[in-house]
């Protein structure tokens, strides 16, 4: 075979192959790109069957929640306490049109609230179209239209000019108002919306930072700590001195919850959650809540220890352990115990 004829063989050799790689590599690349969708497809359908897993297990605690709805109507309704007579149906007295009370309009039978803890501001509303002249117009009546609106918090930074004057030698100075920490340029109101934040809303310092700069005011998180343990040591100065104050009331009611409490030590079960109880104190008379707590115990020594320099009626549940609490008391104080209305009308209906 002659040079230019081997030449041209290989040449041809050559695109042969070649074509044959190209159509290996769309061969590849079409299974690469189905083999993707297949994945996409599962995973699709690996979420769907999640959701009506969700679906049904949710459905399955509507369905226990129901059901257990129904028996406590059933047993309700088996108790002597809660059986009630059927009235004597009144006889039937023909109305005339005119006596018929006028059916008021709801929304399905449930009425709006009315929120009169909202602050009310009034608009008088006039029409605006281009064709009403009030001059000839005669006021026929008004309608009212309510519509609630919500303002965020806000901030202001107030600077105060303190003036100073010299008269007969002597340095004459303006006050500013004072703050409740000494050297510090946040008020009162600031204060109480952050610790409102922390300790009423349970919120994070981190978050309640973020709260503040989302309405406006760039708090560092470090300033916030500042705040906040020194109000603590107030609120705990005022924690002391209101136990004392209630004790001086003449008519206190108190009763004591338990709540699950969150070790740091796990007990010998393995558990780091203990139930544990807390006790509260009502004036009734000043209208002041104490609470107290000691590391969960329901002793009666608690009791005793925040009950003491109290002369009055004290209004309790009528258990064991209070009758042995109330006559120790009593006895050693001359004090009354007062049953619980409650337990008393449920004992009476029995």
């Amino acid at each position: 075979m002659k040079k230019n004829e081997l030449t041209e063989f290989l040449q041809r050799q050559n695109e042969f192959l070649q074509g044959r790689l190209d159509e290996a590599l769309a061969s590849v690349s079409s299974l690469t790109l189905a083999n993707e969708k297949l994945v996409a497809t599962v995973d699709e359908l690996r979420r769907q069957i999640a959701s009506l897993e969700d679906v049904i297990k949710g459905r399955g605690t509507e369905l226990s929640k129901e059901k257990a709805a129904r028996q406590a109507v059933q047993r309700l309704q088996g108790s002597p306490s809660e059986r009630q007579t059927k009235p004597m149906p009144a006889p039937a007295v023909s109305e005339t049109p005119e006596q018929r009370p006028q059916k008021k309009r709801t929304n399905n039978g449930a009425r709006r609230k009315t929120h009169p803890e909202c602050e009310v501001e009034t608009v008088v509303v006039e029409p605006d179209s281009p064709d009403f002249n009030p001059e000839a117009a005669t006021f026929i009546g008004e309608c009212d239209v309510v519509r609630y609106v919500m303002e965020p918090m806000r901030f202001k930074k107030i600077v105060y000019k303190v003036r100073k004057y010299v008269q007969d030698e002597k340095i004459y100075k303006g006050s500013a108002p004072a703050t409740p920490l000494l050297n510090s340029q946040y008020t009162s109101s600031f204060i109480a919306g952050l610790a409102e934040l922390r300790y009423l809303h349970c919120m994070p310092l981190e978050n309640a930072v973020e709260y503040f700069r989302a309405h406006g005011f760039d708090l560092d998180k470090g300033t916030a700590q500042k705040l906040v343990s020194k109000v603590r040591v107030h609120l705990e100065n005022l924690y002391k001195a209101l136990g004392p104050a209630v004790v001086e009331d003449n008519y206190i009611c108190g009763d004591e919850t338990y709540q699950k409490v969150r070790l740091q030590v796990a007990t010998p079960s393995g558990r780091k959650i203990k139930k544990g109880y807390i006790w509260v104190f009502v004036g009734m008379t000043t209208g002041l809540v104490y609470f107290f707590y000691d590391d969960g115990s329901r002793s009666a020594e608690v009791f005793k220890q925040h009950i003491k320099g109290f002369n009055g009626a004290f209004q309790m549940r009528l258990l064991l352990g209070y009758t042995g609490i109330s006559e120790s008391v009593i006895n050693e104080r001359d004090k009354g115990r007062l049953p619980c209305r409650s337990i008393i009308k449920r004992i009476s209906s029995t």
